[in-house]
């Protein structure tokens, strides 16, 4: 889950960073983008201090995570947390990790 506002000139160097990786891990890892201005309770929920902030979710049981509107995820663990702008490859090792520790 990455959240972001559309005002964050970080957010925008973020962004195609994290679409390349959206794109790269095409159904081995879902991401979800969230502006934090428009969700703010949901910003909450995930303890947001920060644009942008990633978080590596993992679902305990298995397959995919899904985060709904004012919901947060269900039997879920972040596995690692990202704030501010953050390397490619930094993402990369964090996200292999997770997709290792689920067998995918």
């Amino acid at each position: 889950v990455e959240f972001e506002t559309k005002e964050c000139g970080y957010c925008k160097q973020q962004k195609p960073i994290s679409e390349a990786l959206a794109s790269d891990y095409q159904g081995k890892v879902t991401f979800f983008f969230v502006d934090a201005t428009e969700n703010r309770g949901l910003a909450n929920q995930f303890q947001v201090s920060g644009v942008p902030q990633m978080d590596v979710i993992l679902k305990k049981s298995g397959g995919y995570t899904y985060v709904g509107e004012g919901g947060k995820p269900s039997e879920s663990v972040t596995a690692s947390r990202f704030l501010g702008l953050t390397p490619k490859d930094t993402l990369k090792t964090a996200l292999d990790a997770a997709v290792r520790t689920r067998g995918l």
